[in-house]
């Protein structure tokens, strides 16, 4: 340049420039200025977004991962360009002063072997050829090698499963039974409670397997159930029968009349004719009770039998004498002894026919369990039976006389 006081230089290429500045004035004195002046490279490199973006966060202990990345520059070309991957950015490892550009894998696609499980932190670095640079830091998940499983797992894991399938299985069968044994006794007239009550008792006093069909969950395989209504209907007709007597019960010819006496047994011939005589001599020589007198003439005469008499109907009982045979109102006379009969005369005693056994004693309960009203007889002389109720078959105490 000459005579310009204002020189604008532009660099082609990235170097230093040598520049001299001469002065000449109108006697011809010359002064020499020199200078250098170095051109550098204004631009960045930088990483492409998007391949940043589909950097890995996982990766498997002792797998090999491959990571690639772009990278581009305004002015230097690629093969310009220079790319450092640091594992270990806390350690200057190539003691140039940063700790985060150390070469541990170069270049724009390297490979990645992690033995150890954890978080493994990478910081990469992109140079030009001026020295300007680029960084991006990022983390990828280290996980430990997975266990291999024994080879009867897969067994075990198919056995569990057919189990539960299994479990499954009956679980439903038994609910459908339930279900079905329910609308049976739906169907024989009992409500929604009475026949979830009744299936409860049912399961607690019975073992109801687990392929138990409908009429064992309802129970019906131990007798026809009836509703409260039936039931209540059963009763008052028991008590009424009870009452006024059923339909096919026998009919009591002695029914409304008083029950019979004791009947004495009948005398022999032999004795009557020696009570008879008895009660002549009394006539004349007794003065002691009549009652007495005949009671002990009766004995020695006809023996136990003849005596075997209530106690009550002997000691009212009067004996019709003779209109001829007058009875003595005092003095009090010896008892003649007793005539003595021949044997050859004499006819067997006939002895009375023994009382007949009392007969049982009816007793009604009502069953608390199911509430099903029965009769049962009771032996007489028992005070206290247990009995099983034919309704439900449980267990029921009756004590006779409640």
């Amino acid at each position: 340049w000459s005579n310009e006081t204002t020189a604008l230089l532009t660099p082609d290429e990235i170097r230093t420039y040598n520049v001299v500045l001469t002065v000449t004035d109108q006697s011809g004195n010359i002064g020499n200025v020199s200078g250098s002046i170095k051109s550098v490279d204004p631009t960045l490199p930088t990483f492409v977004p998007s391949s940043v973006a589909n950097f890995p966060s996982k990766a498997t202990q002792g797998e090999t991962l491959g990571i690639e990345v772009e990278v581009v520059d305004l002015y230097d070309s690629l093969t310009d360009l220079r790319v450092h991957w640091d594992l270990q950015p806390d350690r200057d490892t190539d003691n140039n002063g940063n700790a985060r550009d150390d070469p541990d894998r170069v270049g724009l696609n390297p490979q990645f072997n992690f033995e150890r499980a954890g978080m493994q932190d990478i910081v990469v670095t992109v140079f030009d050829a001026s020295g300007n640079t680029d960084t991006y830091a990022f983390s990828i998940e280290v996980e430990p090698v997975p266990e291999t499983p024994p080879y009867w797992t897969g067994g075990a894991l198919l056995l569990v499963a057919l189990t539960m399938l299994v479990a499954v299985a009956i679980a439903g069968y038994r609910s459908l039974q339930r279900n079905r044994g329910f609308n049976m006794l739906i169907q024989r007239g009992l409500d929604g409670e009475e026949a979830q009550a009744h299936m409860a008792v049912v399961a607690e006093r019975s073992r109801i397997g687990w392929f138990a069909k409908a009429e064992v969950h309802a129970g019906l395989d131990a007798g026809d159930v009836v509703s409260t209504e039936d039931r209540r209907a059963a009763e008052k007709q028991a008590e009424m029968e009870a009452i006024y007597g059923g339909s096919n019960q026998p009919m009591d010819p002695n029914a409304g009349f008083a029950p019979s006496t004791f009947s004495q047994a009948p005398l022999s011939p032999a004795s009557q004719s020696a009570a008879a005589e008895a009660a002549a001599l009394l006539s004349d020589e007794g003065d002691e009770t009549i009652d007495e007198s005949l009671e002990h003439l009766v004995e020695e005469i006809a023996g136990a039998a003849a005596v075997s008499i209530d106690t009550e109907v002997a000691a009212s009982a009067s004996v019709a004498m003779p209109p001829s045979v007058a009875l003595p109102d005092d003095e009090p006379h010896p008892v003649p002894e007793p005539a003595e009969v021949s044997p050859e005369n004499e006819s067997p005693v006939a002895l009375p026919a023994p009382p007949a056994p009392p007969a049982p004693s009816s007793a009604r309960h009502t069953c608390g369990a199911c509430g099903a009203v029965f009769e049962v007889d009771v032996p007489a002389g028992v005070a206290q039976a247990v009995v099983a109720c034919p309704a439900c078959s449980a267990d029921q105490t009756i004590t006779v006389g409640d």
